[in-house]
This record gives C-alpha cells, sequence and structure tokens, in this order.
C-alpha cells in the first residue's frame, strides 16, 4: 500500500498516528461488527514508514479479530 503525500512530511517524530477499522461480518445469517484501533508514536522514520506500518497492523490485527469473533460466536450457540 502507497501513502502519497503533498510536499514535504506532514508527519514528525513524535507525532501520533490512528489507524481504525471496521468490519461487518455475517455470522449465521446476524451482523457482526468487528472494530480493531491502534495508535502509533512516529519514532525516526518517515510519515510513509509509519503510516504504512501502523495500516499493515491494523489490517492484520482485525483479520485476526475476526476470525476469533467468527469462532467465538459459533461456539456460544
Amino acid at each position: 500500500m502507497k501513502i502519497q503525500k503533498t510536499g514535504a512530511s506532514f508527519i514528525r517524530d513524535g507525532d501520533t498516528i490512528t489507524v481504525a477499522v471496521t468490519h461487518e461480518i455475517k455470522i449465521g445469517g446476524e451482523s457482526s461488527w468487528v472494530r480493531y484501533e491502534a495508535n502509533s508514536r512516529v519514532n525516526q522514520e518517515t510519515s510513509e514508514e509509519a503510516s504504512e506500518r501502523t495500516i499493515r497492523f491494523v489490517n492484520e490485527g482485525v483479520m485476526d479479530a475476526v476470525m476469533k469473533t467468527v469462532e467465538t460466536v459459533r461456539n456460544h450457540k
């Protein structure tokens, strides 16, 4: 994933990046929503590197949370 930037880096060391993703999933015809969020502090990296790192972490985390949620709901029925 490529993050576009315009001009100089808009994120500096010490700044915080928040990335959140919400997925709607259907389990047995019922809707459930899984939200996963991460806050990360930029540390000696470009804004692109910090953003990509945080986005990658959230995307991997939300998929794990979705799978665990489906398993939990199915086992609860």
